[in-house]
C-alpha cells in the first residue's frame, strides 16, 4: 500500500537477520541463522505474515516465515544449498531465482 509503514531488515557478520521497528529505535524481531546472510527477498506484513528468503554466504538458503527459521527444529539447516556462492536473488510471487558463481 502507498500509506504503509517500512521496516528496515539487516542482515549481520554474526549470522542473524534482524528487524528493526519502522522508527528503527529498536528491534522487533532477530533470527540466527547457519550463515552470514548476503542477499534478502523480503515480502509481507509484520503484523500478519511475512517470509524472508535469506541467501548466506556459504551458498546455503533459507526462508524465515514469521521469525521461524523453515524446516528447522534446533539446528539450522538450509533448506536449500547450491553448489557455489550466490551473486543474486529474485523471489517473484511463489518462485525463488538464484544466480551463483558459476553461471548457472
Amino acid at each position: 500500500e502507498p500509506d504503509s509503514v517500512s521496516s528496515l531488515v539487516i542482515g549481520t557478520e554474526s549470522k542473524r537477520v534482524l528487524i528493526l521497528d519502522p522508527a528503527a529505535t529498536s528491534m522487533q524481531c532477530s533470527v540466527e541463522l547457519g550463515g552470514v546472510p548476503v542477499f534478502m527477498a523480503v515480502t509481507g506484513e509484520f503484523d500478519t505474515e511475512w517470509r524472508i528468503v535469506v541467501a548466506c554466504r556459504d551458498g546455503k538458503l533459507y526462508t524465515i516465515t514469521n521469525g521461524q527459521v523453515r524446516g528447522t527444529a534446533v539446528v539450522k539447516k538450509p533448506q536449500i544449498e547450491l553448489e557455489t556462492q550466490p551473486c543474486g536473488l529474485v523471489r517473484l510471487d511463489k518462485q525463488i531465482y538464484v544466480a551463483t558463481m558459476d553461471s548457472q
